[in-house]
């Protein structure tokens, strides 16, 4: 296996030429080394995509003979989610590699003067990234119909808190943007070992993540609440007598449902476990089993697992590495097969690469006639459908009140406008249902506005009754008022303007040409929008 070395001289020279590289573009080059055996080529990036939290950084292969411009050459894609002690952290600081860790690689944060000492490079030292570089590259593996398939691998690396949204927007706003063209749709994998393991297992949690995925392979899960039923309290240690876990009870296991009726609901994702049964803490084994009971309780064979003892390859983990042995390609452990034959006998219904809508920004303000307008612009769209607009009055109960086409497809700058001329309360809550032409979706930020009416107090008698009908609007404040009557429908039915000059305005409707029945009273204006019912006998 090749190593990787830096001077702390061409740890310097490497920032400076980071700094000449940067400009406005997100993805870094740091590091690019061919395969052994040259069949392909690894490129480790630091902050690869920025609009991922914490989830900045990336190692990629690609075979020989990829090519961006191939319109018609397609490759599975295998997503790999690397452990707790390889995820990015501010405080990893440059070392000669003597470090059980790995060598951290330098990256020159905002200038010259201001560096960290990010720990992307760390991860060669888990299984995938590392035999990336050797002969355990996945090129050519054995598939259906005798057929041989070369990986685009992308191991993912997070923040050891990062919460699985930052894992999704790292893989649909950059792994899937960038290889858009490149990606089998049908053959999308995830994998990852403890931490990692536990991450592509909670990716299933939501049904259209887990449309996307062919099939799973964690290793050595790794996770805690609110995704799995149980949890550890006092993990074990490591050595040759471990402390036993303390196990405690999740308050929410919605996740852990989520997970388990996600597969079972499934007519294609394939899930395989892969566990030392003397595992340190017995954490892993014991969350594995845990999905592997409840799965196949409900669908007997939905799950697989590998739970016997094997040799241990990592002399730092010598009980949790169970990973050595599940990703060697010379190992047929699955069914006869290797990790990587095995995924290939799983695909997906998928004929395109979920793109979601980048929304660029969205803001709801109130317009002159007392309504609402809804801005929006996107500056990435993929296989989209429309948005829908919802509202709310209290922030949690939301229903559709319009839908706007979208462009469908682009990586231009598009503005959208939607406006909401129907308000019958004080305090709206809007968001944005971004459907793609699938049917899946996703929400934007809730957006709140409130209209404060600016200290004025209004007055409506007689409600009911016979007469006509005055509305008094009492306080200090000035300027020009709209009122429309409205009908049950959300039709306007009339519309008159007078100028409040003083303390005190009287407005008496002419309500001689409307039916017996419920209306509406919208008084709108600058900082104003009130509404009040009243009753035509």
């Amino acid at each position: 296996m090749k190593s990787i070395t830096i001077s702390r001289s061409l740890a310097f020279a490497l920032g400076l030429l980071l700094l000449t590289m940067r400009s406005d573009a997100q993805q870094v080059l740091e590091y690019t080394e061919n395969a052994a055996g040259n069949v392909g080529t690894t490129y480790w990036y630091t902050d690869s995509y920025t609009a991922a939290g914490g989830c900045r950084n990336t190692v990629e292969f690609l075979p020989n003979g990829f090519n961006f411009n191939d319109p018609t050459t397609k490759y599975p894609l295998l997503i790999f989610f690397p452990g707790k002690n390889q995820t990015a952290s501010p405080t990893d600081i440059f070392n000669n590699g003597s470090n059980p860790e790995g060598l951290k690689a330098p990256r020159l944060k905002e200038n010259i003067f201001t560096w960290t000492w990010p720990s992307i490079i760390k991860v060669q030292t888990q299984p995938i990234p590392r035999f990336l570089l050797t002969y355990y590259s996945p090129v050519n593996v054995p598939g259906p119909a005798s057929q041989t398939y070369s990986f685009i691998v992308v191991t993912v690396q997070c923040g050891p808190n990062d919460v699985i949204a930052d894992y999704d927007k790292m893989i649909k706003g950059y792994v899937f943007e960038k290889y858009k063209d490149k990606i089998d749709p049908t053959r999308i994998y995830l994998t990852g070992l403890s931490l990692g393991g536990g991450k592509a297992v909670e990716y299933l949690a939501d049904p259209s993540r887990a449309a996307t995925i062919a099939a799973i392979a964690p290793v050595a899960t790794g996770t805690e609440c609110p995704y799995t039923p149980e949890f550890i309290s006092t993990p074990g240690v490591l050595g040759p007598s471990p402390v036993p876990p303390v196990w405690s009870p999740c308050p929410d296991q919605s996740q852990f449902t989520a997970i388990v009726q996600n597969v079972v609901n499934s007519t294609t994702i394939g899930v395989f476990f892969n566990h030392n049964l003397n595992d340190r803490s017995d954490a892993p084994v014991k969350i594995s089993n845990f999905f592997f009971n409840a799965i196949n309780a409900l669908q007997p064979g939905k799950a697989g697992g590998y739970f016997n003892p094997v040799a241990p390859s990592d002399p730092f983990d010598p009980t949790h590495d169970a990973w050595g042995r599940a990703y060697d390609p010379f190992i047929s452990d699955y069914n006869g097969k290797n990790m990587y034959s095995w995924l290939l006998d799983y695909q997906s219904n998928n004929t395109l690469i979920p793109l979601p809508v980048r929304l660029r920004d969205f803001t709801v303000a109130r317009n002159s006639l007392g309504g609402v307008n809804l801005k929006w612009t996107t500056d990435l769209e993929q296989h989209t459908s429309h948005f829908s607009i919802e509202r709310s009055v209290d922030g949690i109960h939301f229903s559709s009140i319009g839908t706007v086409r979208s462009a469908g497809n682009s990586s231009s700058l598009r503005n959208y406008v939607f406006i909401d001329d129907a308000i019958l309360t004080e305090e709206l809550f809007y968001r944005l249902k971004m459907v793609d032409i699938d049917g899946r979706y996703e929400y934007s930020p809730v957006k709140k506005i409130g209209f404060r009416n600016r200290g004025l107090k209004f007055v409506l008698s007689p409600n009911p009754g016979i007469g006509p009908v005055q509305l008094v609007i009492e306080g200090e404040a000035r300027g020009l008022l709209t009122f429309h009557i409205i009908d049950q429908t959300g039709r306007e039915l009339i519309r008159e303007k007078k100028e409040k000059t003083r303390n005190s305005l009287q407005w008496q409707p002419d309500l001689s040409g409307l039916t017996s029945g419920l209306y509406f009273i919208r008084i709108s204006g600058d900082q104003v929008n009130h509404t009040l019912k009243f009753v035509k006998p």
